[in-house]
């Protein structure tokens, strides 16, 4: 919402699980995402549902994983709260910075693609 997206629409829910795909991706899943998303505006392409059912399994795949160690470190009494408290605080700063970023991205490249519709030369 504040980079001027409604986060109810399908296609911005979509963008959000990106987002998070791409917090807990590797550095080749991460170049993947970009190239997709950097042409995430264009409509004329065809969606792609097999991916976006990928990009939630991977998604949900990662963050089970990572919820389920830290939920079976927690059960050691002292160690598990520092443990829990460092990966959640890890976890909400990864997702965070890659929102941001991603966002920031999109926003820019719109603006660009809106600059250059603004000033292409139109014949007459």
């Amino acid at each position: 919402m504040a980079h001027g997206y409604d986060p109810n629409t399908k296609e911005e829910r979509i963008f959000i699980v990106k987002c998070l795909q791409f917090a807990s991706a590797d550095t080749v899943g991460k170049e993947a995402i970009l190239n997709e998303l950097s042409s995430f505006q264009d409509r004329s392409k065809p969606s792609e549902v097999f991916s976006q059912l990928q990009g939630w399994r991977e998604v949900i795949y990662s963050y089970r994983d990572t919820y389920g160690w830290k939920k079976l470190l927690q059960t050691v009494p002292v160690a598990g709260v520092i443990f829990g408290a460092f990966t959640n605080r890890s976890l909400i700063n990864d997702v965070a910075e890659a929102g941001m970023m991603l966002y920031q991205k999109r926003r820019a490249l719109e603006r660009l693609e809106q600059h250059e519709e603004n000033s292409a030369p139109q014949l007459n």
